[in-house]
């Protein structure tokens, strides 16, 4: 099982608290942490990795070409961000169907109706995002009802064409 983000890695992004969600899951040995991407907190982040014991749990995998390419690998996609504008990995993983969790920040509550197409936690809070790791892995009716839920609202939420209508109604 894969828990996945695609983020660069500022502190904005809050994966640190990815990391510290990893150690509730460190003695489930079917459970792995992929993040993907690169930035200034890469070197921190590993380190951190490194002093929880969590090398065979959290892996940093750089930048990767083509990112989203890989989403479908994910079995949940966590965005655990502190401050947040539109997050476009966010409507890029919903569209790979896939159950998401993120931050209650930024643009996010628009995209995520809690509980119905994804779920929102407070950020900051990984013991939160555990908890709903947990549950979205413990009811396969729920992985698969968030995803199609997920997928369903960029389709119908985030087509080309209603953000271009929208953007030039505001020009």
């Amino acid at each position: 099982t894969i828990i996945g983000t695609i983020a660069n890695l500022y502190p904005a992004k809050g994966i640190e608290n990815l990391v510290e969600t990893a150690e509730y899951f460190k003695h489930n040995d079917s459970i792995a942490f992929f993040v993907i991407g690169n930035g200034p907190k890469y070197h921190s982040l590993k380190t951190k990795i490194e002093n929880l014991k969590l090398e065979k749990k959290i892996f940093l995998l750089g930048n990767i070409t083509d990112a989203r390419a890989y989403l479908p690998a994910f079995d949940v996609f966590v965005l655990p961000s502190l401050k947040e504008g539109f997050p476009w990995g966010l409507i890029e993983a919903m569209a790979a169907k896939l159950p998401v969790i993120a931050t209650h920040v930024g643009a996010i509550p628009e995209i995520i109706e809690n509980g119905e197409n994804g779920f929102i936690v407070d950020p900051g809070k990984p013991e939160q995002i555990a908890k709903r790791i947990t549950e979205i892995l413990g009811s396969d009716y729920l992985k698969k009802e968030l995803a199609i839920k997920a997928h369903q609202t960029v389709l119908f939420k985030f087509t080309e064409d209603k953000m271009v209508k929208e953007i030039e109604a505001l020009i």
